[in-house]
């Protein structure tokens, strides 16, 4: 019995790699490499966000200050879930307010707004129409859209709605 356990194992290490001719070696290990190479660049699936309102104590939008306040529409009467200022734009996730820089090279909307504001975690696209009605768009780090909601944009510097 022991002699046939000798024997078996160079046999089956010899047949682990020595019938591969080098050129068939080299494509296996290619293709191994771009599997993990593949597997190391998927990114999780895009997880959908709620953006949550934020109460007066914790805007940071001076009062003074020219911006827009993005209010569902669903929900009229409630907070802002968006504060869009000319210098900083803020969303609140999972309890906690988020800073994102406007892309000062890109669209203004109306009141004073960008149409675009841009963040370490997060992306915000705004498009709005002259009567206030709007809606926001939220993506992730990857560029994929994980909130859309419509709303009216209220602006310090137009008419309440």
């Amino acid at each position: 019995m022991k002699s046939l356990s000798a024997l078996a194992l160079p046999a089956l290490l010899s047949a682990c790699g020595s019938g591969m001719t080098p050129e068939e070696k080299a494509r296996a290990d290619a293709r191994d490499v771009a599997f993990v190479e593949k597997a190391q660049k998927q990114h999780a699936p895009a997880q959908p966000i709620v953006l949550e309102g934020i109460p007066a104590k914790e805007q940071a939008l001076p009062p003074a200050a020219k911006g827009c306040r993005f209010v569902l529409r669903e929900n009229p009467s409630g907070d802002p879930v968006a504060l869009l200022g000319e210098v900083t734009g803020h969303i609140r996730v999972g309890g906690k307010v988020v800073l994102l820089a406007p892309d000062t090279g890109g669209d203004k909307a109306p009141g004073g707004a960008w149409a675009k504001y841009v963040g370490k975690t997060h992306l915000l696209r705004l498009m709005a129409n002259d009567t206030g009605g709007a809606w926001i768009e939220v993506f992730d780090p990857y560029n994929r859209k994980v909130y859309f909601a419509p709303g009216d944009l209220r602006c310090a510097s137009a008419p309440q709605r």
